[in-house]
Formats: structure tokens, sequence, C-alpha cells
């Protein structure tokens, strides 16, 4: 089936739509998981970016070892 140009730029414009929403709810998720994994001096140091320049899991360590958070999720 041969497509025209309209058929074509339609399709164009609902690709370019859904890849920014797309980006929309991606990239928050990512800076989430950034901020998670780069160790608060490396944030203080270097601003908060997608990518992190150091990683370190004491975020994850501090939140398990805390006796508060497991207790919170008991009924």
């Amino acid at each position: 089936m041969v497509i025209g140009k309209k058929e074509h730029m339609y399709d164009v414009g609902i690709a370019l739509i859904l890849f920014l929403i797309g980006a929309v709810v991606l990239i928050p998720i990512m800076y989430v998981v950034s901020v998670s994994l780069s160790p608060l001096s490396a944030v203080l140091k270097y601003g908060f970016t997608l990518v992190p320049r150091e990683i370190s899991l004491e975020a994850y360590a501090r939140v398990f070892s805390d006796s508060l958070i497991p207790s919170a999720f008991q009924i």
C-alpha cells in the first residue's frame, strides 16, 4: 500500500508527539534515579545531572538501616 504525503506527515506528527510525551515521562524518572545513586557531596559539587558522575548506594543503605522506614510499611 502506498501512502500519500498527507498521511506520511500525519504519521511523523504522531511519532513526534509520542516521543515528546515519552520524554516528559522518562526524564523525571531518570532524574530521580540519578540523584538517588549520587552521593550528596557529588550533587553539591556538580549539581543535578541525568547521568551521575559518581555512584554511591549510601542513600539506599541509609533508608534500609533506618528502623522507621520498614515500620512505615506495617499495617
